[in-house]
């Protein structure tokens, strides 16, 4: 069982912590090369997740479990209309955490008035996108990881007209 809610600066540590242990799972991107690793975790300090929460163009959301752990992140850049993180523990995997996250920060997202949601996803979690309505998966390489990630998009005045059906057959 787990809770989302808006991340304060005190999650700044926690959110760090599952950002790094996420893209070391991240086998497919970086296949178990240390210097990959090390390039990619590089910005992901607690002093730049505490920036990136406090910014106000940002919207960031965590996930936590029982014993109010953080599991999960999602942090959302208005201006750019772009998700920026979307991770999960790997020990979360294959709970609905993810896609919990995910349709929570695009509620978000819509409330803020965004109408598209832009993002670039790695090898390993472009199929969680498609499955979730994301396509687009043009390749653009990656000067950090030095592979290709794939820029996505969803239109998400379907996903509106879709929350307005259930909300009317309820």
């Amino acid at each position: 069982m787990f809770s989302i809610r808006e991340a304060t600066a005190s999650d700044a540590e926690g959110i760090c912590h599952v950002i790094v242990k996420a893209i070391q799972s991240c086998e497919a991107d970086h296949e178990n090369q240390q210097d990959l690793i090390e390039k990619w975790c590089v910005s992901k300090t607690k002093d730049n997740v505490l920036i990136w929460i406090t910014n106000p163009r940002n919207i960031t959301i965590i996930a936590t479990n029982n014993d109010n752990l953080i599991t999960g992140v999602a942090l959302l850049d208005k201006e750019a209309q772009r998700l920026r993180l979307c991770y999960v523990l790997p020990q979360a995997h294959g709970q609905g955490l993810g896609k919990t996250l995910l349709k929570n920060i695009e509620n978000k997202a819509k409330d803020a008035g965004i109408v598209e949601m832009n993002l670039s996803s790695t090898k390993t979690a472009r199929g969680f996108y498609q499955r979730n309505g994301y396509s687009g998966s043009l390749p653009v390489y990656n000067q950090i990881t030095g592979r290709s990630n794939y820029d996505m998009k969803k239109s998400l005045s379907e996903t509106i007209e879709d929350s307005v059906m259930v909300t009317k057959g309820s």
